[in-house]
């Protein structure tokens, strides 16, 4: 009787139950929603921005500001063009710093000789390491900007003091762009580069 009585009330004056219309009249539905929601998801994904056209001076002072708390107090030179210094080891040794085991997600590609923007510990820009000349400064060198090819979206510049060019520490700098379009840089993390 009480099972009469509630079918009944499901049914409705009509004589059909109003959930029985549901999945006739919404079958397309959660298809179009999941296409339209996939739609609204690529067109928002963040695009990876495009690398600085030089290596930004607070890229820089990052670097004098890690020396100067490591009690680095000595002349330094900073080469005022990047380098080619993106070799198998140093990214092998940026695999380790992610955690990363297997193949790299993407190629690494950093772009042509840049300018290096000056910063407070650059007094002495000089075109190119001398031997002779920079045997017991400690030189500062950094490589164009690429792509983390451990990390998606991610860009920065691989940092390389040494002194003369001897004894070489070698860092990752991630970089990212403001929304007013000006460059920062995050806490350099050391690379153990096996040469």
């Amino acid at each position: 009787m009480k099972a009469e009585g509630r079918k009944q009330k499901a049914e409705g004056k009509g004589g059909t139950s109003a959930f029985c219309l549901l999945p006739s009249a919404f079958t397309l539905l959660p298809s179009a929603f999941c296409l339209l929601i996939s739609a609204f998801g690529c067109a928002s994904a963040p695009q990876p921005a495009a690398p600085p056209p030089a290596i930004p001076s607070a890229v820089v002072e990052v670097m004098c500001g890690r020396m100067r708390s490591e009690g680095m107090s000595s002349d330094l030179r900073i080469v005022k063009t990047t380098q080619p210094l993106v070799t198998p080891s140093v990214i092998a040794a940026l695999a380790d710093v992610a955690f990363y085991r297997g193949k790299p997600v993407a190629p690494v590609m950093p772009n042509a000789s840049l300018p290096v923007e000056p910063a407070s510990c650059s007094r002495s820009m000089i075109d190119a390491v001398n031997p002779r000349r920079d045997s017991d400064t400690m030189v500062l060198q950094f490589s164009s900007p690429f792509s983390n090819p451990y990390t998606r979206r991610q860009i920065g510049v691989i940092a390389r003091l040494s002194l003369g060019d001897d004894s070489p520490v070698w860092y990752w700098i991630p970089i990212m762009a403001d929304r007013n379009g000006s460059w920062g840089p995050g806490s350099p993390l050391m690379l153990a580069v096996h040469q």
